[in-house]
């Protein structure tokens, strides 16, 4: 199918316009996906935990976030200062995105 495409519109390949169309079609696709993947929060956004899993809601700042296992998880400092390093002010979990949201 590429060798038809670099030959032109003769013998079956495909023009100059229809390439370029079937590129931006997938070019779309790559871009709506790769916007998907990214995460919903920024470090050092202040968040609140919510769910049925935790007993209170809590609210911190985000300070580390990774992908794994096909979804975003956050890492929560609970301390008002959220660029201290007191481990004692996180949370030792990483908190799934669809149990947080984001605050003023």
């Amino acid at each position: 199918m590429l060798r038809g495409a670099t030959r032109g519109a003769g013998a079956g390949g495909m023009n100059a316009m229809e390439t370029s169309s079937a590129d931006a079609v997938a070019l779309k696709a790559i871009f709506q996906n790769i916007g998907s993947m990214a995460p919903r929060f920024s470090e050092m956004n202040k968040v609140r935990v919510i769910g049925e899993q935790f007993d209170d809601a809590y609210e911190g700042y985000v300070i580390a976030s990774l992908f794994r296992d096909g979804r975003w998880v956050y890492k929560i400092s609970i301390s008002e200062d959220p660029t201290r390093t007191d481990p004692s002010d996180t949370f030792d979990n990483w908190i799934p995105e669809e149990s947080l949201e984001l605050t003023k």
